[in-house]
């Protein structure tokens, strides 16, 4: 592929509603080299943070700050973000879930080649 085919996309999926869990799941496939899924389920409509973070703990990425309905979603990212590919290494992933029971962090590791 183009490196064109990969600059600045992030695509979201939708599925049907969980079963009153809220999980974020390890992202897939991982290590990756191009794109990765990040996938988390919602127990309720909540407004919704996915930051990427280096080593370092430098904010470099905010894949998400919007409402989200309850069910499961997965978030489809590429190393090739504005312009700049990602090196290689180790990345942390943050999601911020705000809802009626509160704001809920989840953080977990990815790997890229």
């Amino acid at each position: 592929m183009d490196k064109s085919d990969f600059q600045n996309r992030i695509r979201i999926f939708h599925r049907g509603a969980t079963n009153g869990q809220f999980v974020l799941a390890q992202n897939y496939p991982n290590p990756f080299t191009n794109t990765t899924n990040i996938s988390f389920s919602l127990i309720e409509s909540s407004l919704v943070w996915l930051d990427i973070y280096n080593s370092m703990g430098k904010k470099i990425a905010q894949l998400l700050n919007t409402q989200m309905n309850a069910g499961e979603h997965i978030v489809e990212w590429s190393r090739l973000w504005h312009g700049s590919v990602l090196s290689a290494g180790n990345y942390a992933y943050q999601l911020n879930v705000e809802n009626s029971k509160g704001l809920h962090k989840h953080i977990k590791v990815m790997t890229v080649f």
